[in-house]
């Protein structure tokens, strides 16, 4: 809009410059220069360059037709102004125009044998290098705006970018954290809920037994689904809420016996090296066990190995366990093994699963340091 509006000012001049001198009788060639200056107002909206060109030879017409241009000379100003307002190279249009103005006012000079010129030339020329000046600052100054806004925008988008990562990986977190917290904790409740089948009626001190595990286990459950809501909830993510100690190679052993307690036989081997790493990494590694576990005592035929030692470079732990020839009738929704990958590549280890004769392994490497152990 502002890069129009110096042209339509221009063009409304002219216009009133033409009703001017047709009352005033000025002669012929003033009227066309003064409609020349109309024309290159009006082409200038779509060819800048022909129509600045055109303004200038309505000053050079004006003059011959021995009339003052001063309408004539502040319309090239403005259409100047106008055109390095909208991009023109303002040096080179500039310097150009104001050459130009320059030798048509010299000439002029000349030609009337050193008589003064209706308009002064200097101030022709400075109005006119004020012109285009003034257009390329609004420019320049309009470009920077722009570039500060688009950086606002793209800085908030961005940010809206990051949070929606952020969010995304918060909920993969969680749908972790509560299929390893509760799914291990439902197979155990299971186990013990299928050995109440077997022993009801025969074993009763046996029956009692495992009805004491399962509601063990499943208020734990909802203490560990409460503790977790909780954390959820706080602003402060150090916050525990429920003063249990968080898992690692510390509490693994109750890990491995709440699994014998359900009737898998485990034989575990732990190193002492192994049982110093550091907090993350014995997370990482209680977890791995965990779901490994879980997944031997429902596909497995009731034996499993737990190996936890260590090398120079990484924290190795590794469970196998034989498949049964009838697998059973649960059936897994395969996040537990999408969890333990992700949990142990977030670590920067590795995790391989295979199966060699009826035998499912798994093995993972998490790298580890001696100034890593607790």
């Amino acid at each position: 809009m502002l890069e129009r509006l110096p042209l339509w000012v221009s063009v409304t001049a002219m216009i009133v410059e033409l009703v001017v001198i047709a009352t005033d009788g000025d002669g012929l060639l003033a009227g066309v220069g003064a409609l020349v200056t109309l024309t290159g107002a009006l082409v200038a909206v779509r060819l800048p360059q022909v129509g600045l060109a055109l303004t200038m030879a309505g000053v050079v017409v004006v003059i011959v037709g021995g009339r003052d241009p001063i309408g004539e000379c502040t319309v090239v100003v403005f259409v100047l102004f106008a055109l390095t307002l909208r991009g023109l190279p303002p040096t080179r249009s500039t310097g150009i125009t104001a050459l130009a103005m320059a030798v048509i006012f010299g000439l002029a000079s000349f030609l009337s044998a050193g008589r003064a010129v209706g308009l002064d030339a200097v101030a022709v020329i400075v109005a006119v290098v004020a012109g285009g000046a003034v257009g390329a600052a609004l420019r320049l100054q309009r470009q920077y705006w722009e570039s500060l806004e688009q950086r606002t925008r793209d800085a908030i988008a961005t940010r809206e970018a990051e949070a929606e990562r952020r969010v995304a990986e918060e909920r993969v977190r969680i749908a972790r954290d509560l299929h390893d917290i509760v799914g291990h904790q439902v197979a155990v409740v299971s186990m013990h809920l299928g050995a109440v089948e077997v022993t009801a009626g025969r074993d009763d001190a046996a029956t009692q037994r495992s009805l004491v595990a399962a509601r063990t286990a499943v208020q734990s459950i909802l203490s560990d689904t409460q503790r977790t809501l909780a954390m959820l909830r706080s602003d402060d993510a150090d916050d525990d809420h429920a003063g249990r100690p968080t898992p690692s190679l510390s509490t693994i052993d109750e890990l491995v016996a709440s699994f014998q307690d359900a009737g898998l036989s485990i034989d575990a081997q732990i190193t002492d090296q192994a049982r110093r790493v550091h907090e993350a990494g014995g997370v990482t590694v209680f977890r791995v066990a965990q779901e490994a576990l879980t997944n031997a005592h429902r596909y497995g035929t009731g034996e499993a190995a737990l190996t936890v030692l260590t090398d120079e470079a990484d924290l190795i732990i590794s469970v196998t366990n034989p498949i049964a020839s009838t697998p059973g009738t649960a059936h897994g929704s395969g996040y537990g093994l999408v969890g333990m990958r992700e949990r142990v590549e977030s670590a920067g280890g590795t995790l391989q699963l295979g199966t060699d004769d009826d035998v499912f392994t798994v093995t993972a490497r998490i790298p580890w340091s001696e100034g890593a152990t607790l």
